[in-house]
């Protein structure tokens, strides 16, 4: 019996106390420093994201001056002329050229397909 009014009294005391000799944390203590870190997150993610409106600015002026920059350059060449009829008849000449050799070509590679087909033997 003397055992168990032992118990009852560690147990009322341990209930009683500070969590059994652990420290309590104060809610509030948690909250600011968590406060004060998530502010100092937010402040530099805020820095980032002016830094990087900047870089956008910036690089949007640079590709509109090449883009003006090369619209000039296309402006300047000179427009391209037609084919004149010397290159016109040369280029009708080798087409005409081409087509005859591919007629050969198809003839002959009709002549190999008989040949396979039918062999003599």
């Amino acid at each position: 019996m003397k055992t168990f009014g032992l118990l009852a009294i560690a147990l009322t005391a341990a209930l009683l106390s500070s969590g059994c000799g652990y420290r309590i944390v104060r809610n509030s203590d948690v909250t600011a420093k968590r406060f004060a870190r998530d502010s100092a997150s937010i402040t530099t993610l805020e820095r980032q994201l002016v830094a990087l409106r900047l870089q956008c600015r910036a690089d949007s002026v640079r590709l509109e001056n090449d883009l003006a920059t090369q619209r000039a350059a296309v402006a300047a060449l000179p427009p391209a002329s037609p084919p004149s009829d010397s290159a016109l008849k040369v280029r009708t000449a080798e087409v005409a050229t081409l087509k005859d050799q591919l007629t050969k070509v198809s003839a002959e590679l009709d002549r190999i397909k008989r040949r396979l087909a039918n062999p003599r033997g």
